[in-house]
């Protein structure tokens, strides 16, 4: 039974049922929908989806290689009702995720900058840190330690830092999640899989950048400390 505002309940046959279609965004649940033909509704509200016709054509190869054609058949029928906006699927799905493209752009663009500052940081800090241990990790040679020590170490201390803003920036994810999710589609603000590849990325980056200050720390000549002692 469909209940019309007008003319009160009235039977109706269903001839098919259809999947899932996202039309209100894709960022959107889809909702319940009913396809009435145009000739079936009722008069008073004829008027109304007149206005607002939309027609899919589907053809395999260029999709707007038949616009005018289309628009030729519409005139044929109708002379007075104008053909417009029309564009392909993927126009029409480029359009709708065009906010969510600049919105990630913008991100991504930050998270660049975050990360090159992130990096200088890292590595500034661990090289002012070996320079300063200069004549500690001399000593450590002096006395036995080997090369593979000092760079174990040296990245150790390196790492923890890194491993400590790991954790409280995926905490502040979990604690976001509402924020991140209304600029994300088809993944969840606290996907483990994404979380996992950006925890890895961050820490290889990291040790890259650690590896030059350590190798350094390494070839200390401790001989040549001690002189300068």
């Amino acid at each position: 039974m469909l209940n019309d505002n007008d003319s009160g309940p009235r039977e109706a046959q269903i001839v098919g049922v259809i999947h899932d279609v996202k039309d209100r965004g894709l960022e959107t649940s889809p909702s319940f929908d009913i396809y009435i033909p145009m000739r079936q509704t009722h008069e008073d509200s004829v008027v109304w989806f007149q206005n607002y016709q939309y027609w899919v054509v589907r053809r395999h190869n260029d999709p707007l290689a038949l616009a005018d054609t289309f628009r030729e058949q519409v005139r044929k029928v109708d002379a007075e009702v104008a053909a417009s906006n029309v564009r392909s699927m993927d126009q029409y799905y480029s359009m709708t995720i065009a906010p969510r493209r600049f919105n990630l752009q913008l991100l991504s663009i930050f998270a660049l900058v975050a990360l090159a500052l992130a990096l200088a940081g890292i590595y500034g800090v661990i090289s002012y840190s070996v320079n300063q241990r200069a004549h500690e990790i001399g000593v450590r040679m002096a006395i036995g330690a080997q090369r593979s020590d000092v760079l174990r170490r040296v990245i150790t201390d390196g790492m923890k830092p890194v491993v400590a803003g790991l954790a409280l920036g995926i905490l502040s994810v979990f604690a976001l999640t509402r924020v991140l999710a209304t600029l994300l589609f088809a993944v969840s603000a606290s996907d483990p899989a994404t979380l996992a590849w950006a925890t890895l990325l961050l820490c290889g980056v990291s040790l890259a950048a650690l590896l030059g200050p350590a190798r350094r720390a390494a070839k200390i000549d401790p001989l040549a400390v001690l002189r300068t002692d």
